[in-house]
């Protein structure tokens, strides 16, 4: 793995875990390749990931995790903005990041999530209703704190806020904002 900085996002694909199934059949929609990405961490610095994972946002070492991810038979895509951050954006990305830690992850967030994929999957386009109850509520899931943070540096639409992490990784994949930088064998295989 190429070395990280601040503002880099991990796209997680995860074996075994019926939630992590769950989120990739909810968010593949009719017409679209079967989806990669269950979860979406983000980077706070070149050995931390900040990821919203059950019970709250927490650090995590980025080799360690994404080491065990590799060794459950999972992989990874990661993204960099196009252009390098400038320090105002970096250190804008670190305290968004630093200060959403110990933040109450929510298993509503995903509910509604789940809600808005059932009407994408009757309307057969990408719908976001539901979810707009996360800001009322402050609920938070991965793909909000990763959306959110590129939101704030300037490279995400507010939409990407709400955002499943499939919607955000087909964003991520089509902006000229970010490029791939590395995955793990199977990224593309899947």
């Amino acid at each position: 793995m190429v070395s990280v900085k601040t503002g880099y996002v991990i796209f997680v694909y995860e074996t075994g875990k019926l939630s992590s199934k769950a989120i990739r059949w909810a968010t593949t929609y009719k017409g679209e390749d079967k989806t990669k990405a269950n979860h979406v961490a983000c980077v706070l610095n070149t050995i931390e990931t900040v990821q919203a994972i059950p019970p709250e946002v927490a650090r995590s070492n980025v080799r360690g995790y994404l080491a065990h991810l590799e060794s459950k038979g999972g992989c990874w895509c990661g993204f960099r903005p196009a252009t390098p951050l400038t320090l105002s954006e970096e250190m804008l990305c670190r305290r968004y990041l630093v200060g959403m830690i110990g933040t109450k992850y929510s298993h509503w967030a995903n509910c509604l999530a789940l809600f808005d994929s059932f009407l994408t999957k009757i309307r057969k386009k990408d719908t976001v209703c539901f979810r707009k109850l996360d800001h009322l509520f402050s609920w938070i899931n991965c793909s909000g704190v990763a959306g959110t943070m590129a939101h704030k540096i300037g490279r995400a639409t507010e939409r990407m806020m709400l955002a499943d992490p499939d919607m955000l990784y087909d964003f991520m994949v089509k902006s000229e904002q970010w490029e791939q930088y590395d995955s793990s064998k199977g990224w593309g295989t899947i």
